[in-house]
């Protein structure tokens, strides 16, 4: 399996979930930052590039580099 590289940016991360709630491959979860909760890809080698977390972040916080 190929690893994807995954990039939150942390800064526009609202930590709302939505990526946790639809990653399948349980890729993501949240941790706290200084206060401050965040997605972070725990597990990028599990991801299977479909994109589905992408989509759902209101705020465009999740790139999956090619």
């Amino acid at each position: 399996m190929v690893t994807m590289p995954i990039i939150v940016d942390e800064a526009k991360c609202t930590g709302c979930g939505k990526c946790v709630d639809m990653c399948h491959r349980m890729v993501y979860e949240l941790r706290d930052r200084g206060g401050k909760m965040v997605a972070v890809p725990s597990r990028a080698e599990w991801c299977l590039k479909c994109f589905l977390c992408v989509d759902p972040c209101p705020v465009g916080a999740i790139q999956i580099l090619k």
